[in-house]
This record gives C-alpha cells, structure tokens and sequence, in this order.
C-alpha cells in the first residue's frame, strides 16, 4: 500500500520540466531490436460503452468534481474527455481510471501518448499498474499553452517523482499494462488555483507485435445493430485468413487480408443476427505461424431506456469484484435488471460505521447510465456480529436491520427490490454456527430486516425466501411461523440442472398452492432470484447450445406459471476451469478465458433473443400437446407464438395460417413464410422458435419431411426429404444445407428425393436444413439432426490384474471392413513407450489390450496420453490423469452374492463402512449416532453391484419422488471408473422409500447414457419404525454402471444418507465426497473390486469345439466356463471370424451362409480365450409363390386426408443403387453457394 509520507510528496514536488514535445524519463522500457511495434487505441471518449472510473481521491476526503465526455471540445472524433476538480473543500487529487485489461492491450505495451488540453494545470500524475499489480506513478509536467498537447510516455518506471508501490515492489516494469490512471491534483494547478478543468483525448499505446492477437473494439465483441464484426488483430504475418460459424457449427463466411506493420483493423461482414464463432490464422511467406479463436455476436439494437418492466433479469458480482466495463453487455442483452450484492463485511468496517467505496459507488453509476434496475441482495456475515457466523442473535439480527437501512439510504430510490439474505436453508450460507439453516432464525432475521427497511422506504419491495432449490417443507416451517407477512415477494432458486426446465411448471404450482395455505388462499407474488444451467464438461453440465435452448425455454415457461422476474445465474462464467461448474454458468465468458475476455457464448445470443421477442408481451394462451410446447403472447396488438419440443426430438408440424408468418430461431435469425394452401410446415426442436403472425391451427405431421441415417467419419452423407403430397403443375423445390454445401431438388411427385454430401472428418451432431418453396414463395423450413459417429472407437481405462496397474485399451472397429492395428505410442509422466502390431481388426469387433503403467508417485494425478495407429492412417487419441493407490489403502468389494429382502443376515459378517465412525457428518445439527447413524456393505458378482444399508434415524421423513428424493431421507451414491480424480465423467444415483415405493433415480450418468428413474434394477426398502431402522437392499446390474466391470479391479465410490426430521433437509452423512457439496470424483473413496475371498481369472472353456448349422436355422447358445469358480471377473466377450458366416450374440451363435467362421470367447480379467470352430452349409431351395406388389400410396404420417385430386399421391419407383454407389435424386441435384440474402430469407 502506498504510505501517507509517499502520497504526501507525490502531490507537493515539483522537479521536472518537460520537452517540447512531452517526452518523459531516462530509462526505456525493454524491447527486442528486431521486435515489430503497433499502435493501438485505448481511448477515445466517444461511447459510454467505454467506461472510465471517476475518483475522488478518497485517502484525502474533501476533493469534488466530475467527469463527462464533452462533444463541444475534441481533438479527435465527436467528444473528449472532460475533468474537473475542486479542491476547495479540501482533498488532493482526483482521477480518471481504466483498466487495460488484454481484450484492449493483448500485447507489452512500450510506450503511451494522449492528448491533453487546459488553462488550469501545470501537470497531471500518471499511475501505471504492471502485471505484478505494482503500482508506477510519475508526474508529467505539461506545456504552457491552452491548445491541445500531446503527452508521450516512453519510460513506465521513471520519471519526475518517480515511486512505487503494491505487487512486486521493486520499481521494475512488469508485463503487462493493467491499469492506468490520470490525476488532476490540487498541487498540480497553475498557482493559485484551487480549481480547474482538463480535457483529454485520443489515448494510444504502442505495443511489441506478438505472433497474432486480438484486441476487441466492442466490449466483448458484442455489436448491436452492426452488419460487421470489427477486430483489431495484431499478427508479426504478413497475411491473416479467416472463417465464421454459426451457433451450429456451419461455416460462414471466409476471408484473407494482407498485414503491414504488425497491425490490421478486421471488419467481418455477417449474413444475419447471430452468434458467431471466429477463427483467425496467421501467416508468413505462406507458412502458419499462429492459429487462434474467439466468439462474437450481432444483435438488433434495443432501447433499454423504454422499458419500464420486464421479467428479463441476470446476476451479477459488480459490487463484489467484477468490472463495471462490461455493463453495456447487460444492456444489449436486453436484461432490465440485475442481481447482486454490497457485502455487509465490506460496508460496515467499523462497528457502527458504514463505508461505500468506489467499487458500490461506481458501479451503481453504471447502472443509472445504463438504465438497469439493480435486485440487491443483503448478505453476508459481519466480523462484529456472533463470531462472524451467520447471525441468530438479536443483536446480529438488529445489526443486520441497520446495515440494511444503511444500504437503502445511501442509494434511495435506486433501489426498487431488496432481498434478505441468500439461501439461507443451505449450510454453506446459512448453516455456519448455531443458525444452523433452521427457519426460524431465518424467520427472526428476514423480520428484522423487513422492518427495517420498511422504516426507511415503505415502497420498497421485499423478497424473502431467497431458498436453494424450493425446499418445501423449510418454506412450510417458515410460513408456519408468519414468514409471508414479512415479505412482499418470495423468491426461489430452483435450480435443476442438467434436467430439462419442464418440471418448473410443477413445482411453481405447487408451491403457489403451499402459499395458498398459509396466506389466507391467496397467492404471492414469485421471482426466480437464482436459476442456471452451468456448461461444464462432466455430467452435470450441459453443452452450450443447450443453455441456449434451456435459457429460452426457463424465461417462458416461468413467465406462463406467473413468475414475475427471472434472474439468470449468472452473466460471466466465474472463472476458467471447464471442468467446474461454478466457472461456467455464465452466458459470456471470463476475463481470462482464451476465447477473450466477456466475450459471448450461444447463451447470451438466446437472451438477447428473447428479451427482444418477449419484453413488453404478455400471455394470452398455453398449450401442451404431446410433448410440443406452445406459448402465445400478444405485444403491439401482433402474437407471438413460442415453440418447442419439450422431448428434445424433431417433430414435423402443419401451421395452419391464411397469412405469411416470421419464424425467428433462439439465435435472432428469422425469415418470413407465406403459406401454400393454408399451411406452413415447420420442424420442432428442443430449440424454442419465435412465431409472429396469426396461427389458427398446430397440426403434428407434415406434407414434407427431412430424415437422414447416422454416418461414419468421412463416407458420403445422404439427406433425404420424403414429399407426401406434392402438385404436378407448381411441385416444390428445396434448398437442403448442411455444413456450408447447399443441394437444390425439385420434387416432381411424391416421393424421396436423397442429397447425397461429402463426408464430414469429426463426429459429432450436425444440423441439415432444407428450405421449402413453391411458386416462388417460401412455405416452410425444415431441419434433422446429422449424427456422424466415429469409424472406430478408442476407449481406455485404468485397470488393475494381478496387483498391478494397466491401462487397458480397447479399439472397436465399427465398420464393416477389416481394419488393422499398426502401433501404439503411449506417455505416462516422462515415461514414454511405443509397441508395433500387425494385427487385423475384423468389421463389427473389438480388440482389447493391456499396457503397463509405470510406477507413480501415490496419490499424485499424472497425466498420460495414448495414440494408436491403423494401416488406413487413422489416428486415435485419448488423454486423461492416472493416480496410483496402494492396495491396502483400498477398500475391498467382496465376491457375494446377496437377496434383495429385508433381512441383513448374508451381509453382517462382512465389515462394512461404519458411516459415524469413518463418515463425516455434514448434519447441523447433528445429536449423535441416535439421531443419524449407520453401515454399508459394497458387494458383487458377475451380473450385479448390490449395496446394502441400515440406517439408524429418529425421525423418517420422505415426501419427494424422482429427481427431489435428495431433499428427503435417501442414500445418494457415486462411481466412476479407476482411482479418484481419474474420470471426468461418472455416475451418480439415489435411493429411496417415497410415497410411491421403493425408488432409484440417477442424476448423472457417463455419456450417452440417460439420467432419470433407473426400473433396471433390483431395489427393496423398508422402514422399522420400532427399532427407528431403515433397510435398503439395492442389485444393480453392471450394465447400468458401463463401461465399469468387475474385471477393472478398481473403481472409485462415494455415498452419503441425507437427513430429514420433517422440515427439509438438515444435512447429509458422507463417507467420501464429491456429492453434497460438490461434484467431484477426486473425492471419492479407491475400492478394490475381489478383495478376500476372490481370485484372478485361470482360463476359459466352452462347451463344444465345433458346432455344425445350416443357413436359416434359428442360434444356438454357446456356453462358456470361466475358472476358477470364485474368480473376481467372469466377464467375457465373444467376436466371429467372419461375420458373413455366422454372427455372434452374448454366446448365441446365428447362420448367416456357407462357410466356416471361428467364433472366440475371450476373458476380460486375462484375456484367455477358447473357440469353436462353425460350419455352415446352405439351406435346401423352395420355389416361393411370387406375387407383384401394387405402389402403396405414401401419405402425410397420422393423416387421415384423402389426396386431393389434382395432386399426384403415386410413389416414384426407387432405382436400386449401384454397389457402394449413393442413391442419386430424381432430379439433377447441384451444390450453390450460400448468399447472404437466402440466409436472410430474401
């Protein structure tokens, strides 16, 4: 910190004269001689997008001033920035501040210049702070003169009264430039001055060229009303080329521009609204230097100004620790309000004394300047009060009163909403000390501060609630006791990632109906103060088209059930770890994340999106019919119309409509359709479509469809429309889409017409789009989902046989042809190996392998990375963490077989976990094992894991089903593949005696596999009133966990029993971690699978050599023996030598033709293996009766129309293709560029 004495003769010495041209210092701040140098600007003073910080020097109270962009006096542009200070009051200084963060400075800065202009200063200070957080601060002396000067700083770390102070504190220059600030100080004025003005203007930095970078010229590439993307990019090329994509991953447009001077400004033209990602490359002579990445977004211009209310809101951390630069992006989104908090810790310093700093202060300016309402949230715990643990006393609780009071006067009627405290029923905020999240404390504290600020602004509107999730029988104890007469609104956060928003629609009825009955039968107003859906990369998270579609569809859903404001959680990812779900809900991206700072993700493109459809509208009809959503607003006497499907699958629909429609997608992009016959054929999605026109009909079904089948990485891919009526004399066309390449077909006749597109190289889901119309008019625009799956599959896992570590990896050849094995290079640490092959990989098999893993630091995660190499130069990849548990550290999972009943006597011989004794108890409060006790017992067999429980509880109360269980009492456990912190995916489930029976639910689940109810399994649960014991037997069969088998050895569990006495949910017992309070697998437990009692896999036998069938003849079953009997894993696969012989099931053997094929059955734990050899001979001829079939009329799918008679309904005959060779449309099909006014819908 910078001591009085420094500050003291910063402001009083005058020592240095300037140049004429205002060059400063001796010493040059370091750059390479051969290094290339741009200009870039960091400042210009002509948006209040670009925000500059006003201080008033607050270590010497009395300075006054302001800080505005006058338009009457500018060197450059339409305005420059003009700063006063008055010093007769007192005080030294004041300042103007930006922080120069890398979205505007990416590179080391090496020198400054501005312009300045005054009659009243003598010199200004200049503060610089480096990358250590070090502070730089010298005096500039200025020219005489009252025209404009430019003032050149070329030494960062000298200069007249040169000092420094903060971060590295040794008076070097660190990269890079963060934060410059200019000071007009009182012992900078002309003599006897103690007030002036000074304006400043254009703001430049000069910077050392690097490899290739962004600067942004719009906070966070967000343009509003611009038909371009502009980016300053700095490279040391001579070329840099560039390509867009859509939200969907289709290319746009594509570009390439020269580079001279290390600097070019990029204008990126796009085709409609939307978001975009960009990606630049770098060149030199032709060679890359440099490849990187970044988003951006265009959205319609929106007066915030005009809006007067709207249930748009986001949360924010501004009066935490973001910074207040990226306020304009709450406003081009089009959210009215915010969410955030002043910390009562940071306010009330002293006892009794309430201070505001600048970051309250300032950012409360933004909000006046942007037109944003602020929510604010009055939280936390103060130092002064109950040992800074939550409140719950009275005089923490009149404390809390005070501060509240204090917060309301100090910004007035700025702020409209308050709202006591912030999920207080969660320990993590209101379970810390005696408050213990019970309601009535919380009930004594909202009390206070309701009345509080009741006193001091009666139209103040008071939430309280402020609940995790909606904890109904917490919310019932808190109406109970009177809690709705101390509140105005109640707010909820009823967060239910990664589940679909649909469910809200239950939980708001029911607890408008609990509200009912404690407040007379009326209802009270609801906000979602909290809600979100967080993209990180496990099982929790979603993809970010997905919190696109979920943010749409959460904002409609709760508007229709009557919640007034919605508030999402949050703006900014928190930080930039993907794999952490409090660094991803956001909608833009963090300051620090390498796609650029704020910058936006699909997320805030569908917020802008509906917030400009749905900002004024209100509500006129719902409807649900078969999974298909469908909202109709009115706004300006127009409707409305808001769409999905709530399955998640593309349905075929019939608008019915005697007038043209403007369909709009999730990411503002619309295009107008004019209906043919009084119909207009849409596709429902999981992604909400806006609709604007009148609808008189939604029919399911459609005239037209778009189908394809799932590919394999690289071979053709066919789009096929099915026309099911269609009219000789006007027929449609359609201009079919996918991933840049555009197809036209005329459809003739009824029929189907394929589009036949080139191979895509990455798997994954693609969108194809066919664009319908007829006579010259658009009638309909249709999509389908293109899943292009991998031609071989590479999965790899830590195993352990025989007490040592492997990772075993497993090549799948999902195509038909042979394929064949080359190498396989492999890096554990610094240990690197590589092994050659030569071995055949047949079509539909698999081939598994198990590499040794060297000795690893116990405990230490490693990383490892693995390739492997086919002859067709196929190369797989696969990365991850390895740790090494010592065997006795592990706990054993026992070989046994155990009934699913109600009786313990096959499991209590066995140790078990003692849950109080090596569990830790998360319960507040917790009174002892007679209040919360119990064991578990982990056993298996081949087919089955079984969990077995006795759970000592006082009090049973359970009153949740399906994905609520957790709330009530239950068992959640998770496990994930090899040793903790190992897997990036896992799996975690529930169980439970619900009013509807014994349940399991699973809430997270590896890849492709569904989360939901689990009726796969074996579950009894039974509740001892007498002894207070609650029984569960669970037999869960190892499909529900794969790839995890037994034969791994190892895997990784955790399990913990949720407390509930009857007013919500008191806390958990944990053994482990990684499920309560947060997910990760590094917290579970490392458990051996065969611990006493199981043995390593011998051999394998089967029970014949050979086996004689003819062609036809139904499969017979082969049957393996694994020895020996008590062996851990028994395990095994089954692959044919030639699958156009015979094919192989799970042992069942099926002819297929003459030959003769080796079916091989192979042990997972060993890998030993034994064969039969099958004959195959063909089956005796029978001449068939032949019968001609007549053409079956193809008709709209669930229609029951007659086919007008104009309208040809006979189906075209169907060449068949040649071998190997695409089915070719009826008519000559032919790729089109894609133009920007059929992306507009011209």
């Amino acid at each position: 910190m910078m001591t009085m004495k420094k500050v003291f003769s910063l402001f009083l010495v005058f020592a240095l004269i300037m140049t004429a041209s205002g060059t400063l210092g001796k010493k040059e701040h370091a750059a390479a001689a051969e290094a290339v140098v741009a200009e870039l600007q960091a400042g210009d003073y002509e948006s209040s997008d670009e925000v500059w910080d006003f201080l008033l020097g607050a270590e010497f109270p009395g300075a006054q001033g302001s800080f505005t962009r006058d338009q009457s006096v500018f060197k450059t542009g339409l305005s420059a920035a003009k700063v006063t200070g008055d010093f007769n009051g007192g005080g030294s200084y004041v300042a103007l501040e930006r922080y120069l963060t890398k979205r505007i400075v990416p590179a080391d800065a090496v020198s400054l210049s501005f312009w300045v202009k005054t009659a009243d200063a003598a010199s200004i200070y200049i503060v610089l702070m480096d990358g250590t957080n070090q502070n730089h601060s010298q005096r500039l002396v200025l020219q005489p003169t009252t025209d404009w000067q430019k003032v050149t700083v070329n030494a960062f770390n000298a200069g007249s009264e040169y000092t420094h102070w903060g971060g590295a504190n040794d008076g070097a220059f660190h990269p890079s430039l963060k934060k410059m600030t200019i000071k007009v100080a009182r012992a900078g004025l002309r003599t006897g001055l103690k007030s002036g003005s000074v304006w400043f203007d254009d703001l430049r930095i000069k910077v050392t060229v690097p490899d290739l970078a962004i600067a942004q010229t719009q906070v966070g590439n967000v343009f509003a009303g611009a038909s371009k993307g502009t980016f300053d990019v700095l490279t040391t090329g001579d070329t840099v080329t560039w390509q867009t994509y859509d939200a969907w991953g289709e290319p746009g447009l594509t570009g390439s521009s020269p580079v001279t001077g290390g600097k070019i400004r990029l204008e990126v033209p796009v085709q409609s609204d939307g978001y975009y990602r960009l990606k630049l490359s770098a060149y030199q002579a032709g060679t890359l230097i440099k490849t990187t990445e970044t988003t951006f977004a265009a959205v319609p211009t929106f007066d915030l100004t005009a809006v007067t209310a709207s249930p748009f809101g986001v949360q924010t951390h501004f009066a935490h620790s973001w910074n207040r630069e990226m306020l304009p992006l709450v406003k081009y989104a089009g959210a009215k309000s915010v969410r955030d908090a002043m910390f009562w810790s940071e306010i009330e310093l002293k006892k009794g004394i309430y201070t505001y700093n600048p970051k309250f202060t300032l950012y409360m300016e933004g909000l006046l300047e942007n037109s944003i309402d602020p929510l604010m949230t009055f939280a936390f715990s103060n130092q002064f009060y109950d040992n800074f643990q939550t409140p719950y006393s009275a005089e923490a609780h009149a404390a809390y009163a005070n501060y509240t009071k204090s917060v309301l006067n100090r910004f007035g009627g700025q702020i409209k909403w308050g709202e006591m405290w912030n999920e207080f029923n969660l320990p993590g905020f209101g379970g810390n000390g005696p408050a213990a999240s019970q309601p009535d404390v919380y009930f004594n504290l909202m009390k206070a501060g309701y009345e509080a600020a009741k006193s001091v602004r009666p139209d103040l509107n008071v939430l309280g609630g402020a609940t995790a999730g909606i904890p109904a029988e917490w919310l019932e104890d808190l109406f109970q006791l009177g809690g709705l007469n101390y509140m105005d609104t109640l707010s909820v956060h009823p967060y239910r990632y990664p589940d679909k928003p649909e469910g809200l629609l239950n939980e708001v009825t029911s607890l408008n109906q609990l509200v009912k009955t404690y407040n007379n039968g009326q209802t009270k107003p609801i906000w979602f103060s909290e809600i979100g859906w967080p993209t990180q990369l496990d099982p929790r998270g979603v993809d970010e088209k997905t919190q696109a579609a979920y943010l749409i569809r959460t904002y409609v859903l709760g508007m229709a059930a009557g919640v007034e404001k919605i508030f999402w959680y949050d703006l900014m990812d928190d930080g930039t770890d993907k794999k952490y779900n409090e660094h991803n809900f956001g909608i833009i991206h963090n300051g620090g994340d390498p796609l650029g700072a704020y910058t936006p993700k699909p997320g805030y493109v569908a917020l802008a999106t509906v917030a400009r459809q749905l900002t004024g509208a209100s509500l006129t009809g719902q409807e649900i019919t078969n999974g298909i959503y469908r909202y109709k607003f009115k706004k300006d006497q127009k409707s409305i119309h808001v769409l999905w499907s709530g399955t998640d699958t593309e349905t075929d629909l019939t608008l019915k409509t005697n007038g043209p429609l403007v369909v709009t997608d999730m990411m503002g992009r619309s295009a107008t359709y004019t209906p043919k016959d009084g119909e207009i054929y849409i596709t429902a999605s999981s992604e909400p479509l806006f609709i604007q026109g009148k609808i008189d009909k939604v029919m399911q079904g459609s005239k037209y469809r778009l189908k394809s089948e799932p590919s394999f990485t690289g071979d053709p891919i066919s789009v096929t429309l099915s026309v099911y009526k269609a009219s000789s004399w006007n027929p449609p066309s359609a201009r079919i889409q996918l991933q840049g390449a555009v197809q036209n077909i005329q459809a003739s006749s009824v029929g189907t017409y394929p589009a036949v597109f080139q191979g895509i190289g990455e798997p994954g889901s693609y969108t194809a789009t066919a664009e319908l119309v007829v006579g010259g008019k658009k009638i309909g625009a249709l999509k389908n989902t293109v899943v292009i799956k991998q031609s071989e599959e590479l999965s790899v896992k830590h195993v352990l046989k025989e007490g040592s570590n492997f990772l075993r990896v497993r090549i799948d050849n999902t195509k038909p042809v042979d394929r064949r094995l080359t190498q396989i290079d492999w890096q554990v640490g610094a240990n690197t190996e590589s092994e050659t092959y030569n071995t055949v990989l047949p079509g539909f098999t698999d081939y598994t392998i198990d590499l040794p893993i060297p000795a690893l630091i116990e405990g230490t995660l490693t990383p490892h990375q693995l390739t492997v190499n086919l002859d067709d130069g196929t190369v797989l990849s696969s990365s991850g963490n390895l740790s090494n548990i010592a065997i006795a550290s592990m706990t054993p999972i026992i070989n046994r077989t155990v009934q699913v009943d109600g009786s313990m006597d096959d499991v209590t011989d066995l140790p078990g976990i003692d849950l109080f004794e090596e569990g830790h108890s998360r319960v507040v409060p917790h009174n002892g094992p007679e209040d919360l006790s119990g064991k578990l017992w982990v056993t298996y067999d081949n087919d089955h894991l079984y969990l077995s429980a006795k759970i000592h509880d006082d009090l049973f109360s359970q009153t949740k089903s399906g994905d609520a269980i957790w709330s009530g009492d239950s068992i959640q456990f998770a496990i994930s593949l090899g040793t903790p912190g190992e897997a990036a995916e896992w799996y975690e489930y529930g169980m439970a005696l619900t009013p509807n029976g014994p349940e399991l639910y699973r809430w997270m689940a590896m890849s492709g596999v569904l989360t939901g109810p689990v009726t796969n399994r074996q579950l009894q649960i039974t509740r001892d009133e007498t002894n207070k014991d609650t029984i569960y037997r669970l037999a869960l069969p190892w499909t529900e966990l794969s790839p995890i088998i037994p034969s791994d050895g190892i895997l990784s569990f955790s399990a913990l029993v949720n407390e509930n006495d009857g007013n919500g949910r008191k806390g958990w017992l944990e053994w482990g971690g990684g499920i309560g309070s947060n997910k990760q697998s590094k917290l579970f437990k490392p458990m051996l699978i065969g611990g006493a009692g199981s043995a390593s896999v011998s051999g394998v036998t089967l029970d014949r050599s050979l086996l004689e069938m003819t062609a036809g003849d139904p499969a017979v079953a082969l049957l393996a023996a694994v020895t020996p009997e008590n062996a851990a894993s028994k395990e095994v696969t089954w692959t044919t030598s030639d699958p156009n012989v015979a094919t192989v099931n799970a042992g069942e053997v099926t002819p297929v033709g003459v030959g003769t094929a080796t079916i091989t059955v192979t042990t997972m734990d060993g890998l030993f293996t034994a064969s039969c050899i099958v004959t195959v001979t063909s089956a005796p001829v029978v001449d068939p009766e032949v019968e001609t079939p007549m053409p079956t009329e193809i008709v709209e799918p669930g229609s029951t129309e007659t086919p007008e008679p104009s309208e040809t309904v006979v189906p075209v005959p169907s060449e068949t293709p040649e071998p190997g060779k695409p089915e070719i449309a009826p008519n000559p099909v032919t790729p089109e560029p894609t133009t920007k006014a059929q992306e507009n819908g011209a």
